[in-house]
């Protein structure tokens, strides 16, 4: 007996491709009774459970992260055994971000998590004596370590690994609370690295509107326009930077301040224009720190008739000079700093007669500069230190 499907919530992202997860119930009953009987009388399997994918309209920003999902384990077998819990076909979901494929923390993803696990088998009944199969949390591998910015701002990221509860004689996957008892579930991601660079504080810098000349009268004049400077700079020192660096959008740098007149007759008439080029503009002392952006210095370049009026770049023939040269190039990346570690000591034998003292393993745990491996002070390295001694 199959219900009807839940309603499809939400994509899981509002850029680029992601999914939405819908579920319905099934349950195996009798012809004669119409009454619930156990999953394993009926024959072939209805799936309980559905994802569907979504193309969002919208394109991803640079910068932005998505929910990025692993091929689903295939299911064991179902037991009929008895004491065997709900089992799952399981995948990894984590959060991206979209140009490096880095994790990142999960709130840099929009919309809902897709799931990470469906339900592949129902629970059997209780064995009688309450015995059950032996469960234990099933670790896989360190996923690859993502290749850490310099460049200021940069989210933390992380390498993951899947972690999670599995009957031991089988493999088949079931809640965690199964294996809650048996301890803490261990770290399923660990962060590989973060922002070491402040970024500088930016913003668009205004410049003064032209003055507008009177607007011309004579006929083939077309739509002339009052400009103005508009720079991303730096807000401390007023250095000029690239505009990529400032994230709203940028202001107008041109507003219309004459419509066009008439056209001309036989022959046509078309008034001269050529390049206006205004003064370099002073440029910021050059910074030597590390992870510094290049910084520039700019000018105004217009087009104008020869009255003055500025217009539209495509009516002055020549090529456009230059309207802005580097003044300082960007610095060499600050260094990173990560933990080294070394190998575990020689496994020791402990001794089981009374007053004797535990037995260690050690390894050496250093924080090291990249590049270089010079090894530095340990609280320039983020996160929590590697275990140096274990019993």
């Amino acid at each position: 007996t199959v219900g009807e499907w839940s309603a499809a919530p939400e994509c899981s992202s509002r850029c680029g491709q992601s999914e939405k997860f819908q579920s319905r119930e099934v349950l195996c009953t009798s012809f004669a009774t119409n009454l619930a009987v156990e999953p394993v009388k009926c024959l072939a399997a209805e799936p309980l459970s559905e994802v569907l994918v979504c193309n969002a309209t919208e394109p991803c920003l640079p910068g932005a992260a998505n929910w990025t999902v692993g091929a689903w384990q295939a299911a064991p077998a179902c037991s009929t055994d008895c004491g065997h819990q709900q089992t799952y076909n399981a995948r990894e979901v984590i959060c991206a971000d979209i140009a490096s494929g880095a994790a990142v923390d999960d709130s840099n993803c929009d919309g809902a998590k897709p799931v990470s696990r469906t339900l592949a088998c129902q629970a059997t009944a209780n064995c009688s004596g309450g015995g059950g199969p032996a469960m234990d949390w099933k670790i896989g591998e360190w996923g690859p370590i993502p290749n850490c910015s310099t460049e200021c701002g940069q989210h933390q990221s992380y390498k993951t690994r899947e972690v999670v509860c599995a009957v031991t004689s089988t493999g088949a996957v079931v809640d965690d609370q199964h294996c809650s008892v048996d301890g803490e579930k261990p770290s399923s991601r660990e962060l590989a690295c973060q922002a070491t660079v402040d970024c500088p504080k930016v913003s668009w810098r205004l410049g003064p509107w032209g003055v507008v000349s009177k607007c011309p009268t004579e006929c083939g004049y077309p739509q002339t326009y009052k400009v103005r400077a508009v720079v991303c700079a730096e807000t401390s020192s007023g250095a000029v930077l690239d505009d990529s660096l400032c994230k709203e959008a940028k202001p107008d740098s041109h507003a219309v301040a004459c419509q066009p007149t008439a056209a001309c007759p036989d022959p046509p008439f078309r008034p001269p224009m050529n390049w206006k080029v205004g003064p370099w503009g002073s440029a910021a002392a050059c910074s030597t720190d590390c992870g510094r952006q290049a910084t520039y210095k700019a000018r105004e370049v217009v087009c104008v008739t020869s009255t003055g009026a500025v217009v539209e770049d495509q009516h002055c023939s020549d090529e456009k000079p230059e309207s802005s040269i580097l003044a300082c190039a960007a610095t060499q990346a600050c260094p990173e700093f990560n933990w080294t570690v070394g190998e575990w000591s020689a496994e020791l034998t402990c001794s089981a007669r009374c007053g004797q003292d535990p037995k260690f393993r050690t390894r050496e745990v250093l924080c090291t500069q990249v590049p270089g491996n010079v090894t530095v002070e340990d609280q320039r390295c983020s996160g929590s230190k590697p275990e140096s001694s274990i019993l």
